[in-house]
């Protein structure tokens, strides 16, 4: 009771409290991926379906957000949310090599366009 009785005093103060982990940690990292594809061949007039692993970039990690006392908002608390997106981000071309006619027959593999992150930075939640 005391513990919460400090934290509102705090917050009525304007003391910011923060816990040690508050650090952002957003990054770009590496990560192989089972991946599924279709693509209509113009020669055969029928889609054909793919599969294949590839290496991709992803973001990941954590942002500080904040849950703020506000007497604008209806709940009394104003969220300030920050997440972990791609800053920028690249079309890349990956190969597939496992590739099927609908009746199962198996066809050459082929290259398809995948859009992949070049940069991580925590940005405003949407």
């Amino acid at each position: 009771m005391s513990f919460l009785l400090l934290l509102l005093l705090c917050a009525a103060n304007g003391v910011l409290v923060r816990s040690r982990n508050a650090r952002e940690s957003c990054e770009l990292k590496l990560k192989q991926m089972h991946v599924r594809a279709q693509q209509f061949d113009d020669s055969r007039g029928q889609t054909v379906h793919c599969r294949g692993r590839v290496t991709t970039h992803y973001c990941d990690g954590s942002c500080r957000s904040k849950m703020i006392p506000s007497f604008s908002t209806r709940a009394g608390f104003a969220k300030l949310c920050r997440c972990c997106f791609e800053r920028s981000s690249e079309v890349v071309n990956v190969w597939l090599d496992h590739c099927e006619a609908p009746d199962g027959t198996r066809v050459p593999g082929r290259y398809f366009q995948m859009l992949e992150p070049t940069s991580c930075g925590c940005q405003r939640c949407t």
